[in-house]
């Protein structure tokens, strides 16, 4: 559950095609900017990731996600991770995440 005053993001995909070229990292990046200007009163922004989803994962880490280390087991594709973006600084995540030693 998003805390009140969090937003939560609902989807996030990038085309089989376009994977592995930063499009997703440059999005996650961009997002602090772009919530401060749309939604200023948010204090943090959440989502879920697919454990086996390494790509993702390490992506939402290098902008600025950190893995909260809870899990929600009811995703449609699997268990997920449970991620959180803090909208006031720090926004870069230095956290190493092993399922993302893949990409």
């Amino acid at each position: 559950m998003v805390p009140f005053g969090a937003l939560g993001l609902r989807a996030f995909m990038v085309d089989l095609d376009r994977q592995g070229q930063g499009i997703a990292a440059r999005a996650v990046q961009a997002l602090p900017a772009y919530l401060a200007r749309h939604y200023p009163l948010a204090t943090a922004h959440y989502l879920t990731v697919n454990k086996i989803n390494p790509c993702a994962i390490r992506a939402y880490l290098k902008g600025g996600f950190i893995d909260t280390g809870e899990k929600w087991p009811l995703g449609n594709a699997g268990p997920q991770h449970v991620m959180r973006m803090s909208l006031n600084p720090p926004k870069r995540s230095s956290q190493h995440h092993p399922s993302s030693e893949a990409c």
